[in-house]
């Protein structure tokens, strides 16, 4: 799956059981994961510079170039490509079968827990399509939301049963859409930064919000009730420790989140005690 700047936003199957690096056109080389398994790594304009330093016999190349690779190990569309890791036997394949395309910049995507609708989030909207045929067949807009500038959704996340779309935005707030009916069910405001991550219970129960401002949120969707988890380690490698991505744990013991201080923290979610840091990545 990728998306390029013209805002459109391709849907790739993947079969098979090799490494494998995606690209828009145009870029220069793709980025991958993983070894002898099915890893699968997408990558944007950086290319390969994205790819997994170091490791074993099939770790996929630091740099690739789509012009100089042989046939056997990419396949290339109109505007996107794909690179398969030459140190392992091709048995995975890829091919484009919808491009969504968007009026702005699209900030994420999120498919449903059955994988039958996908999510997306661009300025001031978000969207849900058919993965089968393709169709839009919802448009999630706040009319109430002030119209100077523009209004990113920058993480969406459908409720475990499909029937709410959970959307984040720059506006600092969470917005629970019942998708049925195409109106906004809960409002959940505490962040004091736009929110850049999102995650539901698997009971629906709980909702899990990452900002900016340093904190993950655990929201309780009857009461709206939330769980502040702070980052205010006097150690932290660096000032800005704002949160880019969260993640609720199957059993909904734990949340984990990453932060831009390359540190990943996890937090219990009744006692919200703080339980580990996990340090290790460089960026």
């Amino acid at each position: 799956m990728e998306r390029g700047m013209d805002g459109g936003l391709g849907l790739i199957p993947i079969s098979g059981g090799s490494s494998l690096g995606l690209g828009p056109g145009g870029a220069a080389g793709g980025a991958g994961a993983g070894s002898m398994g099915g890893a699968a790594g997408a990558s944007g304009a950086q290319g390969a510079q994205g790819a997994q330093q170091g490791g074993g016999q099939g770790s996929f190349p630091d740099e690739l170039d789509i012009h100089t690779i042989a046939p056997e190990f990419k396949k290339e569309g109109s505007d996107w490509f794909a690179i398969f890791n030459p140190k392992v036997k091709r048995v995975l394949d890829v091919s484009l079968v919808h491009t969504l395309m968007h009026e702005s910049v699209v900030c994420c995507v999120r498919f449903s827990a059955d994988g039958k609708y996908l999510a997306t989030g661009c300025n001031r909207t978000a969207q849900i399509y058919d993965t089968k045929t393709g169709l839009k067949t919802c448009v999630l807009a706040d009319e109430s939301a002030g119209k100077a500038g523009d209004l990113y959704i920058r993480s969406v996340c459908f409720s475990p049963d499909g029937k709410y779309l959970a959307t984040g935005a720059e506006d600092k707030q969470i917005r629970i859409w019942d998708i049925a009916k195409k109106t906004i069910r809960n409002i959940f405001d505490g962040h004091q930064q736009e929110i850049y991550s999102l995650d539901f219970s698997l009971s629906g129960h709980l909702i899990v919000s990452g900002s900016g401002d340093k904190t993950a949120r655990i929201w309780d969707m009857v009461t709206g009730l939330s769980k502040v988890l702070t980052i205010n380690d006097g150690d932290s490698l660096n000032a800005d420790a704002g949160v880019t991505s969260v993640a609720i744990s199957p059993n909904g013991l734990f949340v984990a989140a990453g932060s831009l201080d390359t540190v990943v923290r996890i937090w219990e979610v009744g006692t919200g005690v703080l339980v580990e840091r996990l340090r290790g990545h460089r960026d």
